[in-house]
């Protein structure tokens, strides 16, 4: 079986040069991702452009979740919650020197979308601070 990787997937919302705090939302609407109709995740890369090196947890959702409020609490909403497929979580990083990267390997989150896409939100797990010309990217890489 072979491995099919998501486009560069771009967090949208974000205010730049503001403090996050942890558990804080990182970006407002929730980001659509295209994916085979069904498949595993199996796993996942954070390309922290700003080269901080915190934390972060990629939400993924099988239906859209409201809009976030950036930069306060993470919050959703008990129905919201019953939709995620899974949390993955980046807080180890390999430095490039102008930037760093994460990957989050044997991840094996199944999901099933009707449509062909899943959603994410991002969560802040620690004190992000992120310039308007570094935005963080993720990519998910899938087993149909």
């Amino acid at each position: 079986m072979s491995v099919t990787p998501t486009g560069i997937i771009n967090v949208t919302g974000i205010s730049t040069g503001a403090a996050y705090a942890d558990l804080d939302a990182v970006g407002t609407t929730a980001i659509t991702i295209s994916v085979p109709n069904s498949g595993i995740i199996h796993s996942a890369q954070y390309f922290n452009l700003d080269d901080d090196g915190l934390a972060v947890d990629l939400w993924l959702f099988d239906t859209a979740p409201a809009a976030q409020t950036d930069n306060s609490a993470f919050a959703v909403t008990d129905a919201e919650l019953q939709t995620v497929i899974g949390v993955i979580s980046f807080s180890s990083f390999n430095d490039a020197n102008t930037g760093q990267v994460s990957t989050a390997n044997g991840l094996n989150l199944s999901y099933r979308s009707l449509g062909g896409e899943i959603y994410a939100q991002v969560q802040a797990r620690g004190a992000l601070n992120i310039a308007a010309s570094n935005l963080p990217t993720f990519r998910l890489m899938i087993l149909p």
